[in-house]
């Protein structure tokens, strides 16, 4: 087994570097501050609140607990009242909502709900068709998939002095667009280029976890069907297939053990013990994410991966500006060729992450990942990239571009180079549209050598 050390890590010497530097800069600016505005630059966040946000602690605020807790003020219900998407802010979209009179009663009854009994809803439909330049000898083009999603977080207590218990639920059912295949498969890619992707014609349960927190919410313990990037390498950014990008290196990260990916069956411990500080401990099992039964099924196969994140929540552009530096570590007995604790295989693996915010609604995010070979079919990556949100501004647009370099398991296979932009339109209040074009560059596994493939895309998300 290949061994790794300090040099094959060389990106988190450059992020140590420059969180010595940007570190360095905070302490000027607290020692320049304009005598006018009386105010110091920090460079952690004072907000315990922003520190949550960024270990992925959620605690529903403004969401009635189930047990305790006064009703909210509200309107008295009408089944027929204007009312906004569920889980939804407010928009500006670019024509009236031809599903409004339909959906009023739902969206009123979740209201309610969210209101009286601590539900809160979400209801998405998304469709993508992807095509592409060219295709390996074997393949089609094109490809797409369509996923409905229903999703229920219960809010069941929030126990003063200790933190709110909630329990998350959520399916997704897939079918085929197109030919139905995975793009990134067509074209010979060593990444994902649908990341909204599943086996057609099955209902997937992606979550069944239940949630504690204690010490005010400090400490997060979690149990159940999760996905482990809501907690090690969480962004705001790259983290949503339905409105962002759809590649894998800008949807999570490709360069990390199975442990990682996707839906699993595990354990997390969520920590932030003071403002601006953060760690998480997540042990899942890795073979819990195949597209079968519930996922629970394996748990107690001898299978396991285990992966720690330390990190910072900063806030040295303001607090309405934060930021996030991390770096996680990853230790597993799952290879890539592994089917059971016979064919296990023990390696590491390590990522770091760095987010910022330059305006409360334009961010930069870099993140990088190494692994030992044996444990995925991509042993290095890194990836950069832009996000902005209500670009012109327009409440609902967005606009992403990001770049991502891959390099595969096998040493006889070249590196690939990954690019993706999009803009998300809010056609109205229910409906988004989002053009998507990603430049593959080099694809590992493509018939012949130096190519470069085109692959556009068109999403269509629904809101209920």
């Amino acid at each position: 087994m290949s061994q790794m050390t300090f040099k094959n890590y060389f990106p988190l010497r450059n992020l140590l570097g420059a969180g010595l530097l940007l570190a360095s800069g905070a302490s000027f600016l607290e020692a320049e501050e304009a005598p006018a505005e009386k105010k110091k630059i920090h460079f952690l966040t004072s907000s315990l609140d922003e520190t949550r946000t960024a270990a992925g602690i959620d605690r529903m605020d403004g969401v009635r607990p189930l047990v305790g807790g006064a009703p909210l003020e509200t309107k008295p219900f009408d089944l027929l009242a204007p009312a906004l998407p569920l889980k939804e802010y407010p928009r500006d979209p670019l024509a009236a909502d031809p599903m409004k009179p339909i959906l009023r009663p739902i969206r009123n009854c979740g209201l309610f709900l969210k209101d009286h009994a601590g539900m809160q809803f979400d209801f998405r439909n998304a469709t993508l068709y992807q095509m592409a330049s060219e295709a390996m000898s074997h393949c089609r083009e094109d490809g797409g998939c369509n996923r409905m999603l229903v999703r229920l977080d219960q809010k069941l207590w929030d126990l003063q002095g200790a933190g709110v218990g909630k329990m998350v639920t959520q399916f997704s059912h897939y079918e085929a667009v197109g030919s139905g295949a995975e793009e990134g498969i067509q074209v010979g890619s060593d990444v994902t280029l649908d990341a909204l992707w599943g086996q057609p014609g099955r209902t997937k349960l992606c979550y069944l976890r239940l949630e504690q927190g204690i010490l005010d919410d400090r400490i997060r313990f979690v149990a159940g069907k999760m996905n482990p990037n809501n907690y090690i390498l969480n962004s705001p950014f790259i983290g949503d297939e339905d409105t962002q990008f759809l590649a894998g290196p800008f949807d999570g990260c490709t360069a990390l053990p199975r442990g990682f990916q996707g839906y699993l069956p595990g354990v997390a411990a969520l920590t932030t013990p003071m403002a601006g500080l953060y760690a998480n401990l997540v042990a899942t099992s890795p073979l819990g994410g195949k597209e079968r039964d519930t996922g629970f099924q394996t748990v107690g196969d001898g299978l396991w991966w285990f992966a720690a994140e330390a990190g910072l929540a900063t806030s040295f552009l303001g607090e309405d500006r934060p930021g996030k530096l991390g770096v996680a570590f990853n230790r597993t007995n799952c290879g890539t060729n592994t089917t059971d604790e016979d064919t296990a295989v023990c390696g590491n693996a390590f990522a770091a992450t760095a987010i910022q915010h330059l305006t409360p609604d334009l961010g930069v995010w870099l993140q990088y990942a190494s692994t030992e070979r044996e444990l995925s079919s991509t042993v290095r990556e890194i990836s950069a990239g832009v996000s902005l949100d209500k670009p012109f501004g327009r409440r609902g647009d967005g606009w992403g571009i990001a770049m991502g370099s891959s390099e595969p398991a096998d040493a006889s296979l070249p590196v690939q180079t990954t690019m993706e932009t999009y803009y998300r339109i809010q056609l109205t209040q229910s409906i988004q549209l989002t053009p998507d074009l990603q430049l593959v560059m080099n694809p590992s596994y493509a018939d012949g050598d130096n190519k470069t493939i085109v692959v556009g895309g068109l999403r269509l998300l629904v809101r209920f």
